[in-house]
Formats: C-alpha cells, sequence, structure tokens
C-alpha cells in the first residue's frame, strides 16, 4: 500500500531518523549559509499518480489542521519538513513530501536534497509512527 494513513504521527522518539522505515526531519533555514553541495542523489520511488496527489493533500492538511507532532513545534518561516515513507510495491523503495514553512504554514515544496543543503541545517527528527494504511 502507498497510501498515507490520516492517522500518522511524527514522533521525536529516534535519534538516527535515517535508519528508520518512515521518518521525518526539520531543515532550519540558516540566514547567509550557501553552501555547494556535491553528490549524486538517489531517484525516488514513483508511485502511481492518483495516490501521489491524495499523498500531498492529506499530508498539507495534516500539517496544517492538527497537531501531527508528539511536542510542541515551533517552526520558523522558511523552515522545511522532510517526510519519507518505504513503500514495499514491486521493488521496495522510499518517496519523499516536502513542505517549507511560509505565513504560518506549511506549503508543498519538491525534496530536492542539494538544494535543502544549501541554505538549511537538520534541526529535529524522528519516526512517522501509523503511517501507511492498511
Amino acid at each position: 500500500m502507498c497510501k498515507v494513513s490520516d492517522k500518522l504521527k511524527l514522533c521525536t522518539c529516534a535519534s538516527d531518523a535515517y535508519s528508520l522505515k518512515h521518518y521525518w526531519v526539520l531543515h532550519r533555514f540558516i540566514n547567509g549559509k550557501n553552501d555547494y553541495v556535491l553528490g549524486e542523489a538517489i531517484m525516488p520511488k514513483i508511485i502511481d499518480e492518483e495516490t501521489e496527489r491524495y499523498n500531498w493533500s492529506l499530508l498539507e492538511k495534516l500539517l496544517n489542521d492538527g497537531n501531527v507532532f508528539d511536542v510542541e513545534m515551533n517552526p520558523k518561516e522558511n523552515d522545511r519538513l522532510e517526510l519519507s515513507f518505504t513503500v514495499e510495491v514491486g521493488e521496495p523503495g522510499s518517496v519523499q513530501y516536502g513542505f517549507t514553512f511560509r505565513n504560518k504554514i506549511w506549503v508543498r515544496e519538491n525534496y530536492d536534497v542539494f538544494e535543502w543543503m544549501q541554505n538549511h541545517e537538520e534541526d529535529l527528527q524522528g519516526k512517522i509512527k501509523d503511517a501507511m494504511q492498511k
């Protein structure tokens, strides 16, 4: 199943999010940071267009309408939130969703690891509980 659950919770209960099946990372905007980053990107898993639209819409709603974090969050203007989900349909892989905090709401932002590293530092991270629909 590739659809995100409407019951998901972003927990601060893990110190190494990248080792988890489903995780989130808050990238803090650093004014004046302009690092030049080189590397090779790993292509994300491709899921069907209808599911992709559903996931984007649900995630944006959950982030802006409810309290999906397990602690009080105080995002700042231009902070970014990365949500990564492992999907097991066909060849296993991961799908990333990105959001930028603008004008006191989270808005969709395509996740580009190199561009994000240029002006941001990883600040908080954790596990996504109840991540996928069953």
